[in-house]
């Protein structure tokens, strides 16, 4: 067994790749089939990982893009982290910046 290594993305598909991810393994991101394998990883390295990949686009981003999406991953972990047994209705509002965050990353713009 080997100790889970955080994977920093590189890039903006990466991070959207990473955000259908979380999405799939909300509201604790455990994964049972690889946890078994590579103890370690948990919310908080998930979005260690998910701010750090940010950091990586940071240019790419531009300021105000790359500032609105870190407030949404403040958010969104103090959501889960607030309701990991998805019963207070806080990850599912964590789920929903989720796909706010990838049609930011994407560039659309949000509906009204």
């Amino acid at each position: 067994m080997r100790p889970y290594k955080p994977y920093i993305p590189q890039t903006v598909g990466e991070i959207v790749d990473k955000l259908e991810w979380m999405d799939y393994h909300t509201p604790t991101f455990e994964d049972p089939s690889f946890d078994e394998m590579h103890p370690g990883r948990d919310l908080s390295v998930v979005f260690f990982e998910l701010k750090e990949g940010l950091n990586v686009v940071r240019q790419k981003l531009g300021e105000e893009r790359y500032r609105a999406a870190t407030i949404l991953a403040d958010r969104m972990r103090a959501l889960f982290e607030a309701d990991p047994e998805d019963k207070t209705g806080q990850a599912r509002e964590g789920t929903k910046l989720l796909e706010e965050m990838k049609n930011l990353l994407k560039g659309k713009t949000a509906r009204a």
